[in-house]
């Protein structure tokens, strides 16, 4: 959550918050955010790095996953982190991520295809499998807690996106980086809210 979250985007990470335990009973929660403001001594990509370092300094320990997601997701089935678990136990799963109310792909800098940003219109990928093995993934994604025993978020990542560095963890470890086509969440249209595209 960054330090002047719009309203409407924190009242979706509280309804997250309270919905997420009730429909994956399967899985105990622990809900952190961080608004504290790193944007001083980093870039917008390392600030947002560090935000999450941050949080799993505090809360990684004694969990066997982490749930990843940007603060301005708006839509998603209530079930997602049952349904990614069970597309990829072993492995770093994201859902679709649309603008909401479009087709359009979101964000085409953290999901990564043979190192080229994906495409924002149908059919995104060059895969045509329910399970597209991708190099990156962004937005929103679950994965074991293990890896980030062994890697972490770059202070100031050099790539398109700050989720780069996990993920070539990820697979170095021999896990699979996933998108399920089968899952779909929305992330903010943000000019809807009177804020610009990051």
């Amino acid at each position: 959550m960054r330090p002047k979250e719009h309203p409407f985007f924190k009242i979706c990470i509280e309804k997250w918050g309270r919905m997420l335990p009730v429909w994956n009973k399967e899985f105990e929660f622990t809900f952190a955010t961080c608004d504290e403001d790193f944007s001083k001594d980093h870039t917008r990509l390392g600030a947002i790095a560090a935000a999450c370092n941050a949080i799993l300094d505090e809360y990684l320990d004694g969990h066997d996953y982490v749930l990843t997601m940007d603060s301005d997701i708006v839509a998603m089935p209530f079930d997602i982190v049952t349904q990614l678990h069970e597309a990829n136990p072993d492995g770093v799963t994201a859902p679709m991520v649309f603008v909401e109310g479009t087709d359009q792909f979101y964000d085409t800098s953290g999901f990564l295809e043979g190192g080229e940003r994906i495409q924002h219109k149908p059919p995104y990928f060059l895969s045509t499998e329910d399970l597209v093995d991708l190099d990156c993934v962004g937005t929103i994604y679950l994965a074991p807690a293990y890896l980030y025993r062994e890697t972490r978020y770059a202070n100031e990542p050099a790539g398109f996106t700050d989720h780069e560095e996990v993920m070539a963890g990820a697979r170095k470890l021999g896990m699979r980086v996933v998108c399920d086509r089968n899952v779909v969440v929305s992330h903010a249209c943000l000019p809807l809210y009177g804020e610009n595209w990051r």
